[in-house]
């Protein structure tokens, strides 16, 4: 009775309606699903993000570090091979290929190095089996080393270092008493033989006075520093602007000291190699400066110009050897022996070299030839003749017999013979 057309459209709408709401509200739960997948999407996302911006900010600073271990690496050469890189593969797939390549290169290469710093280590471990305690060439790092060297800086350095201190003392007391105090005792006495030398040797001979000269060699300069001013508290300072020279001069010496059988370190220590020697001729009653070298011109001379400052010098020499003191006390026998002696004098340099030897208080024994005879007649008190006969066969002219014959020589007759 109630259903009339038009109640049962409204019904017909009503359940039309609710499909619809039961449909709406199926698809709110779908898209209400979907919202909380695109959260967790999200969620994901974003922590995504989070650690790549982490990574990012990581490698930044590991390549700010990177690049502070870099010497002469510029950022705008580091943008121009990132940019030449970009031109030579435009592609990501090219780049990405591009950089696995280079990082197998690299990779071998680190690896290669790894390679050669393990043998490194082995061989340092070997020729320093003291440094096994810190130092093992298995160990990926060297922790324990440095852990070792951190207790020897703060620990053990001060203890070291006093040591090193004394053994430094030690080593220049060593150097100083052992050598520098020698070496000057014989500088100064090679400066005091020749001050009594040149007294010696100043006679006029033949219009010529000679003089022995010594200059400081100065390729021994830093030597001569520590000579002169020893190893006291102020040659430091005194010599600050030659300290490496001074300390190479110590080196050098020291070096001597240890290897005294080497000849090329005896140099060092022998006193003789400290100066350059010469000879200064000066014309009788002229001064200093007309004195010339007998080093640098004795190839322009003569050779009786060569010959007399020769024998002025063996004189004087022989004269120091023998230190035959004052005439009254005079008990050594002074001999000097010559084998053609002044062969190339004439007889007044011959007449000056004599007297010479007798002011010595030297006796002379010399061999010379006959054709001297007149002149060396003059001064000898002994003569002795020397002859050999030598007998020849006849036949071979070979020599058959030789005989020496020594005969002593009336002086004053040969004196009256010759006069």
């Amino acid at each position: 009775l109630l259903a009339t057309p038009e109640r049962e459209e409204t019904v017909e709408k009503l359940r039309v309606l609710e499909k619809t709401f039961q449909g709406v509200i199926e698809r709110i739960g779908r898209l209400a699903n979907s919202m909380e997948k695109f959260t967790q999407q999200e969620r994901e996302l974003s922590d995504g993000i989070l650690g790549l911006e982490e990574e990012e900010r990581s490698s930044l600073i590991q390549r700010q570090l990177t690049r502070e271990s870099l010497v002469d690496v510029r950022d705008a050469e580091i943008e121009q091979l990132i940019s030449a890189a970009r031109e030579q593969f435009p592609k990501w797939q090219q780049r990405l290929e591009a950089a696995a390549e280079m990082a197998r290169i690299r990779q071998y290469e680190a690896d290669k190095a790894r390679r050669e710093r393990d043998l490194e280590r082995r061989a340092l471990a070997e020729t320093h089996p003291e440094t096994a305690e810190a130092f093992d060439p298995e160990d990926e790092d060297n922790a324990r080393y440095d852990a070792r060297r951190t207790e020897l800086e703060t620990h053990e350095l001060e203890k070291y270092t006093i040591a090193a201190e004394d053994a430094r003392k030690e080593w220049e007391d060593r150097l100083q008493h052992q050598v520098l105090d020698v070496l000057k005792e014989k500088l100064d006495e090679a400066e005091r033989t020749k001050r009594e030398l040149n007294r010696a040797m100043d006679h006029d001979i033949g219009g010529w006075r000679y003089q022995l000269s010594m200059k400081a060699d100065r390729s021994h300069s830093a030597i001569w520093t520590l000579v002169d001013k020893g190893l006291n508290p102020g040659l430091e300072l005194f010599a600050a602007g030659a300290k490496e020279e001074i300390e190479k001069a110590k080196a050098a010496l020291m070096m001597a000291i240890e290897n005294a059988e080497d000849p090329r370190h005896q140099r060092a220590l022998d006193y003789r190699y400290y100066h350059h020697w010469d000879i200064q001729a000066t014309p009788t009653g002229k001064g200093e400066g007309a004195a010339i070298s007998l080093n640098k011109n004795a190839k322009k001379q003569s050779g009786g110009e060569n010959q007399a400052p020769f024998f002025v010098a063996m004189l004087a020499a022989f004269q120091r050897v023998y230190d035959l003191g004052p005439k009254e006390l005079r008990k050594n026998l002074g001999i000097v022996i010559m084998d053609e002696a002044f062969s190339k004098l004439s007889g007044d340099r011959i007449d000056s070299c004599l007297a010479l030897a007798r002011n010595f208080g030297l006796q002379l024994i010399m061999a010379f030839p006959e054709d001297r005879l007149p002149t060396m007649i003059q001064h000898a008190e002994t003569v002795v003749q020397c002859r050999v006969d030598r007998s020849y066969d006849d036949k071979s002219g070979q020599i058959t017999n030789i005989e020496n014959w020594v005969v002593k020589v009336d002086r004053d007759k040969l004196v009256e013979a010759l006069s």
